[in-house]
């Protein structure tokens, strides 16, 4: 039988896979639900930027979240997610305009007609690009707009969907859990640990190329398996066949042209990124220009050009949902009042270990609160004020408590249900939440135990 998980994600397929997703994150939000009525309601006290303050955590009367408020958290979710939605149907509408050209298509082609050699460097400098914007800041829950971009390069070299989406999301993981320069959760934890900003640099970055070495040699080895048991008679076909010829799109000037500009305006929101700390929001209008310089160059008509922005945003309609119901969780858990009693308790866990241990109980209890919130400025805000002091209890450095919490939000992103990024990225790709796990398992293991290892380490060092 054939394993359709193999191939390219098309209308027959979405409908069976896709609904899993939002069925998987359904119950996790009814199963949180029902805990309001069990786990005891309490909260700390909330000091200056919104961070709680450690030792004034107290009981609260129950607050268990009824029927009505459950299925308002669904609005809620979409509405707090607005922003991230939004940005994902202009980029959406705006690859569908691009797409229609022939444009990527037709640059990746070429590429991927050349040699085999091609495949592998060209997956290498996608994920270079994507694991280096991460470290930086400058892209990080903004990948999503360019898991498309990831799904056209797989295709045109005849590689598995879940393969383009790792190219995309696993460096970009790699990046953000060694991140160096991340102006938003980096910072926010280490000004919460009163410590100076981006402190601890060299460690963070010696980590990093060690994650993205591990990330680019583990997925450069799937594209390896996959073009080593591809069926010769398979998609893998449509633009190299078994002679060497090639069955190219078309790609003139004015292709040339709008690829140029691409980039150039990707290049723009990553400077803008970096120098103006732009956001979602500029994201979102460089690529409005990149839609509306590409029907200028195509002389493509307002009605063609709307026409197709609005089949690109259609089509990712489920993302959005996926999305919202992802942030839903949350709101449920902060209406039943009982986000906090999960810190609380996380926290009474991890104080009396040892200092090796407890490095690691960080580690583990990172990722369970990851679970829970997905944001990492909101988990920033919410653990960092209990694990800095916790640090000093266990007699390990502040900067490891703010490395502990890097290192559990970053990997977990890529394994958690409740991460909007990682089930936005399934839901794109017509890959089952099962199938996913299955496939990259192996890279989180080897993962975790390089963050655990990293922690080690870091008391062996004295890491400060």
């Amino acid at each position: 039988m054939t394993d359709t998980a193999t191939k390219p994600p098309g209308i027959a397929r979405r409908r069976w896979a896709m609904p899993n997703l939002l069925t998987l994150l359904l119950w996790i939000l009814l199963a949180c639900a029902i805990a309001t009525y069990i786990v005891p309601a309490g909260a700390f006290e909330v000091g200056e930027r919104n961070t709680i303050i450690p030792g004034t955590y107290g009981s609260l009367p129950k607050s268990p979240v009824s029927p009505i408020a459950l299925l308002a958290s669904l609005h809620i979710g979409l509405v707090d997610s607005a922003s991230i939605i939004f940005g994902v149907l202009v980029t959406g509408g705006a690859l569908a305009v691009l797409g229609a050209t022939g444009t990527v298509s037709g640059a990746i082609g070429r590429l991927a007609a050349r040699t085999s050699l091609n495949r592998y460097v060209l997956a290498t400098a996608v994920m270079v690009f994507f694991g280096v914007t991460a470290a930086t800041g400058t892209i990080t829950s903004e990948v999503v707009a360019f898991i498309p971009v990831g799904l056209m390069i797989a295709r045109a070299l005849g590689l598995k969907p879940v393969t383009g989406l790792m190219i995309v999301l696993l460096p970009n993981t790699a990046g953000y859990s060694a991140s160096f320069l991340n102006p938003s959760s980096l910072a926010l934890a280490q000004r919460i640990s009163g410590l100076p900003v981006f402190s601890g640099i060299g460690y963070r970055v010696a980590l990093f190329l060690v994650f993205l070495a591990v990330t680019v040699i583990f997925v450069l080895l799937d594209i390896r398996r996959t073009l080593r048991t591809a069926d010769p008679n398979s998609d893998r076909q449509e633009l190299v066949d078994d002679d060497g010829d090639t069955e190219r799109p078309e790609f003139g000037r004015r292709h040339k042209l709008a690829l140029a500009a691409f980039a150039a305006v990707l290049a723009l929101f990553v400077v803008g990124t970096a120098t103006l700390s732009w956001g979602v929001e500029e994201m979102a209008g460089c690529f409005f220009l990149i839609a509306l310089i590409t029907a200028v160059i195509f002389r493509m008509t307002p009605s063609k050009t709307f026409e197709h922005f609005v089949d690109g945003m259609k089509s990712l309609v489920f993302v959005t949902l996926v999305i919202g119901v992802a942030r839903a969780i949350t709101v449920v858990l902060q209406e039943g009042r009982i986000l906090d009693t999960l810190v609380y308790a996380l926290g009474n866990l991890v104080s009396p270990l040892p200092a090796g241990g407890g490095a690691l109980a960080l580690l583990a209890t990172g990722g369970i609160v990851n679970f829970f919130v997905g944001s990492g400025t909101g988990q920033a805000a919410l653990t960092i004020p209990i694990i800095a002091p916790l640090t000093d209890l266990m007699g390990l450095s502040r900067q490891l408590g703010v490395l502990s919490f890097q290192l559990s939000d970053g990997i977990t992103n890529m394994l958690f249900p409740t991460s909007s990024v990682l089930m936005a990225g399934l839901a794109l790709a017509g890959v089952s939440f099962g199938r996913w796990v299955r496939v990259v398992a192996p890279y989180l293991a080897v993962m975790a135990m390089l963050a655990a290892a990293a922690m080690i380490v870091g008391i062996m060092i004295g890491y400060r």
